[in-house]
This record gives structure tokens, C-alpha cells and sequence, in this order.
């Protein structure tokens, strides 16, 4: 069950709607049905996080905790990796983005230098 002090929090009221209706729900859903899903949400997300913590010996959460809770559900697993993934390309993409914007030669200055 979800714990009393999470069942209150309405992180998600805003994204649900627009994600039900996305996957068939009515357009305006009746806000116990938000409410409900919002609760299950939170829930899912607490033990998740709370599982993949337990594997945790010292320090931070890591990526590859969740991945090891989400190991038994394929899809969720699949999905998780694909996601990280993109995080990497996206990373990826802004670093080659800033390297390429970056002041080349041991005289260039940067845009602030330039305009004084």
C-alpha cells in the first residue's frame, strides 16, 4: 500500500491527464481516476527506488541499480536501457556541441573579450 505521506503528493497531476488521453483515456479524466494513478505512480516509483537503494552499498543511486531491479520485467528493463541510451547521445551531442563553439588557437578569445 502506499505509504500516507506519499498518497498526498500530487507530483504528477499535471503529466497525467495528457498520458491517459494519450493511451485512450477521456480527454478530462475524473480527478479520483487522477488521483488514483497518481498514487500508484508515486508508489512504484518509492519501492523502485527503494529496492534499487538496498543494492546500493556506498554512495549515490546508480543507473545500473534500477536496471538490476527492473532485470525481471523485459520491457520495463528494455526501456530503461533505451533511455539511458539517448541520455548518452544526448551528452554526447552537447559536448561535441560546446567543443565546436569553443574559442580555437592559443589567441582567440572568447565573445566577452571581443566586445570590450
Amino acid at each position: 500500500m502506499t505509504d500516507p505521506t506519499l498518497a498526498t503528493d500530487t507530483m504528477f497531476h499535471e503529466d497525467l491527464p495528457p498520458m491517459m488521453y494519450g493511451f485512450g483515456d477521456e480527454k478530462n479524466p475524473l480527478p479520483e481516476t487522477v488521483d488514483a494513478l497518481n498514487d500508484l505512480v508515486v508508489d512504484f516509483i518509492h519501492t523502485l527506488a527503494r529496492e534499487a537503494n538496498e543494492l546500493n552499498e556506498v554512495g549515490k543511486l546508480k543507473a545500473e541499480h534500477v536496471l538490476f531491479v527492473l532485470r525481471k520485467d523485459v520491457a520495463k528493463w528494455r526501456r530503461g536501457k533505451k533511455l539511458l541510451k539517448h541520455d548518452h547521445d544526448i551528452a554526447q551531442a552537447r559536448r561535441v556541441t560546446q567543443t565546436e563553439d569553443a574559442p580555437k588557437g592559443r589567441n582567440a578569445k572568447s565573445k566577452r573579450q571581443r566586445k570590450k
